[in-house]
């Protein structure tokens, strides 16, 4: 659900707020949205989502070798 703009921050222990703006690109008209969801410290949208699901693993090389190994047996 959205709603706003506020011009006072609603007082709600469970409200969250991003800060929006729009940065201008090379070509002219062009202005992608930034929504910052770490905004503010402590109390951002990021700091709800478990850290479980949000970490990510990145393979080593050495992994990367075994699979390339095993292809190659097939």
């Amino acid at each position: 659900m959205s709603i706003g703009p506020f011009k006072v921050h609603p007082k709600e222990p469970t409200f969250s707020v991003s800060p929006l703006g729009v940065v201008p690109k090379k070509l002219p008209g062009e202005f992608p949205l930034i929504c910052n969801l770490s905004y503010s410290l402590g109390s951002s949208v990021n700091d709800y989502i478990s850290a479980q699901l949000a970490t990510k693993h990145y393979a080593t090389v050495q992994k990367a070798i075994s699979f390339v190994k095993s292809a190659q047996s097939v």
